[in-house]
């Protein structure tokens, strides 16, 4: 695995075989970790809560609206 860090401190972690994005996390692990979900091969036993960073999205894409939508990551998200 290969990281990458960026101007404001939080990460991002490629494979170093075929550098498909593995996840992201910021400087402190504890607080922020997001795993790609395409790189897992089990079945998920959570669901979303929130969609992040929605002001990046694809201009075709329309998030789920049975959660909320945020332009970044809120604080308390993570509570």
């Amino acid at each position: 695995m290969k990281a990458f860090q960026n101007e404001i401190g939080g990460s991002r972690a490629f494979c170093s075989n075929c550098g498909t994005r593995l996840m992201n996390y910021g400087a402190d692990k504890s607080m922020y970790l997001a795993i790609v979900a395409a790189t897992l091969d089990t079945p998920l036993e959570f669901k979303p809560k929130a969609h992040v960073n929605v002001e990046s999205k694809a201009a075709w894409h329309e998030p789920y609206a049975g959660i909320p939508s945020f332009q970044a990551l809120p604080n308390n998200l993570l509570d």
